[in-house]
């Protein structure tokens, strides 16, 4: 009985220093796993500088080298900037002709820097890539002196036109995998498909939403084909899909087509 009682008196006591050790073990360990996070935020970024070849461009097996590439085709917006404030006037209530225009021109430039070969053949490369597209828009006519809309008074409203016309930039960060299996010769000129598996980018829109945000970030997935016809000389088609994330509150999903011309290096 009086064991029992000893037994109760010991469970019962205060637990301050086992539960003040047991605090800072736990702080210590956080300390040790934020250490750890950083050290790999420090280290991941490295491995992509130490997986760049480490010979001259001229010692690379033909099939990995980089490339530097111009580009341009056709850009197509899968919704329309029509009834906004700065697009065309609110031209849902005012008249004005939409800005409902979803087919332009875009063209660009970038580079592809080799980082894998992978065993069996498939090439890896990060490409930085930039474009500019445009989007033909009528001019509108927008207040008056008087403060009031003027669509067909003569003389009214002249003074206060905007040039019609949807301007945007993209900003891309992306791997591009070289298919080894797909690649083939045709008259002796090397075919290598490649696709975009994902990618970062940050577009930009001019004129701005009816939020005034003109910036949207988001995704970018693409196929493309190489025909290098020469040692260095590169030509290719491609399509990208340029996905946002809505920052703008508009709908910014875009697709382009086109053709490149490169030098490789």
């Amino acid at each position: 009985m009086v064991r029992g009682i000893s037994n109760m008196s010991q469970l019962m006591a205060p637990q301050g220093p086992q539960s003040f050790e047991t605090r800072e073990d736990f702080t210590m360990e956080r300390a040790k796993w934020k250490k750890s996070l950083l050290l790999l935020a420090l280290v991941i970024p490295l491995l992509f500088v130490l997986s760049f070849p480490q010979t001259s461009s001229a010692q690379l097996p033909f099939h990995v080298n980089g490339n530097f590439f111009f580009q341009a085709g056709g850009k197509f917006l899968m919704n329309d900037r029509a009834n906004e404030p700065f697009t065309d006037f609110f031209s849902g209530s005012t008249g004005t002709e939409p800005a409902d225009n979803t087919a332009g021109w875009y063209v660009g430039m970038g580079i592809d820097m080799p980082l894998w070969e992978l065993p069996w053949g498939d090439v890896i490369v990060g490409t930085i890539n930039i474009d500019v597209g445009h989007f033909d828009q009528a001019d509108k006519t927008f207040l008056t002196a008087q403060g009031l809309p003027s669509l067909t008074a003569p003389g009214r409203g002249q003074d206060l036109k905007q040039q019609g016309g949807l301007t945007t930039m993209g900003i891309m960060v992306h791997p591009k995998w070289r298919i080894a299996a797909l690649s083939t010769e045709v008259n002796g000129k090397l075919i290598q498909p490649w696709i975009i598996p994902f990618g970062f980018e940050v577009q930009a829109f001019a004129p701005p939403t009816a939020g005034m945000n003109i910036f949207d970030v988001g995704s970018i997935f693409g196929v493309g084909v190489d025909m290098v016809l020469t040692k260095r000389l590169v030509v290719g088609i491609d399509n990208r899909w340029h996905v946002g994330t809505g920052q703008t509150r508009v709908d910014t999903l875009n697709t382009t087509v086109g053709g490149y011309v490169g030098i490789r290096f």
